[in-house]
């Protein structure tokens, strides 16, 4: 029955009734979205924001119901979507053997990019710029768990390919 409800508002829907997205915003979520990270997946191809995203949120939230009942998975998946947006300006920083220089540079250059995201976004968007300063800055325990799940990502990835790119790296 919910289908059919749903079936008939769309058809129902007027195109003049659906808002464009934001030119900005769609170029920040495109690009965030093909980013390539340093980590490959199981095939050695370099892995991209958006699959890392897909694979991180379907791990965690299993694992957070099961383990972490009290936690919103709403929330911790809502997080874990827009975990490495900063990337879209500034892409991804390998961060095995990294220096404490380029440590402290991935640091700033990820803290600009985040101040021109809410400058960017924050009057038509302030949700989801909040999401985003929220996680950033450990706001909650459903942030505290989305950094730390996600910090785990690359180690299942790399354990599935073999250790690929840590090899490369040595």
């Amino acid at each position: 029955e919910a289908y059919r409800q749903y079936a008939t508002d769309i058809r129902n829907m007027r195109s003049g009734q659906l808002t464009p997205l934001d030119p900005a915003l769609k170029e920040v979520f495109t690009t965030y979205g093909d980013v390539h990270r340093a980590t490959r997946d199981m095939t050695g191809q370099l892995e991209t924001d958006s699959r890392h995203v897909v694979h991180v949120v379907a791990l965690a939230i299993p694992y957070a119901l099961r383990e972490y009942p009290d936690l919103d998975p709403s929330r911790v998946s809502s997080y874990l979507f827009v975990h490495d947006i900063v990337e879209w300006h500034v892409g991804d920083t390998p961060t095995i053997n990294i220096s404490p220089e380029a440590e402290s540079r991935k640091d700033r250059d990820e803290a600009g990019a985040l101040e021109l995201f809410a400058k960017m976004s924050f009057t038509k968007y302030p949700k989801l710029v909040r999401l985003v300063e929220d996680y950033e800055s450990l706001k909650d325990d459903e942030a505290k768990f989305s950094k730390t799940y996600e910090k785990l990502d690359p180690g299942f990835t790399h354990f599935s390919n073999a250790g690929k790119v840590i090899k490369e790296l040595g």
